[in-house]
């Protein structure tokens, strides 16, 4: 694997200068460094040192090959919405019910409810991804602890890949820096949305977003992978006037949005 070579042969060291130079490569090579150095919580604390050279191994070749094709903004993007559509999957099963503090900040947007953490379970039962994580473990998850504690490390897996495809972007310069105008947070709000609407249609709970013709609305929120698979430059411009367009009111995204 590339990462294990190039910390254990000195011969390598060159090649090592090579990705740190590199202008993508490079910070995401130091943003995976900071999170897996961090000991104090997620994969840093609890991944052990081979699963986190694997890790440095995985995400560094798959942000190569993005790169590496004919239009690279659009390669790393498309791998974002992918991740983010994971990333959220497990996110909003693990934000925390009320009162508790959701230091995401997530909880805060209509149809991110906080809700789902408890009905694991249940949804273990009912939903086909979740059903093949839980099969897949070594040790069979007994009781609803077991399996946040697995929704979780994949949660933290999951993060790190967007991290650092998140990075990558930057890196490409498809960002603004206009908190109004910038897609990324949107794009991941509206993930989340989008998984827990499904969710709660699996365990046939109703739907969390107000307003008139809520599937309609949850549909809108998944519709960020058409606007990017189809080569739309300005995604978040794009997506709210789609929005205003079915619904006649401001976009949920009208205000500046913290990263």
């Amino acid at each position: 694997m590339m990462f294990r070579t190039l910390v254990g042969s000195y011969k390598e060291i060159r090649t090592l200068k090579k990705i740190t130079g590199h202008p993508v490569l490079g910070p995401v090579f130091h943003d995976l460094r900071e999170t897996l150095n961090d000991t104090s919580k997620g994969l840093g604390k609890y991944a052990s040192v081979d699963d986190k050279t694997s890790l440095y191994d995985k995400v560094l070749t798959q942000v190569q090959g993005a790169i590496a094709l004919p239009d690279p903004t659009r390669g790393v993007r498309l791998k974002l919405i992918e991740i983010m559509m994971q990333t959220a999957a497990y996110q909003v099963l693990v934000i925390p019910p009320r009162p508790e503090l959701d230091e995401s900040g997530l909880r805060s947007f209509e149809g991110i409810t906080g809700e789902l953490k408890s009905r694991i379970p249940e949804l273990a039962e009912k939903d086909d991804h979740l059903k093949e994580l839980f099969y897949s473990l070594d040790n069979t998850a007994k009781d609803i602890k077991d399996m946040v504690d697995a929704i979780l490390l994949q949660y933290w897996t999951s993060s790190l890949y967007l991290s650092a495809f998140h990075v990558a972007r930057c890196a490409l310069k498809d960002y603004h820096n206009d908190p109004y105008q910038d897609w990324y947070r949107p794009c991941f709000i509206s993930q989340c949305i989008w998984m827990e609407s499904n969710y709660r249609n699996t365990l046939g709970l109703p739907s969390a977003l107000c307003g008139s013709l809520p599937e309609i609305r949850a549909l809108l929120h998944a519709s960020w992978f058409k606007l990017i698979e189809g080569g739309v430059q300005e995604l978040r411009l794009a997506w709210e006037e789609s929005w205003t367009a079915a619904f006649h009111e401001p976009s949920p995204y009208g205000a500046p949005l913290s990263e």
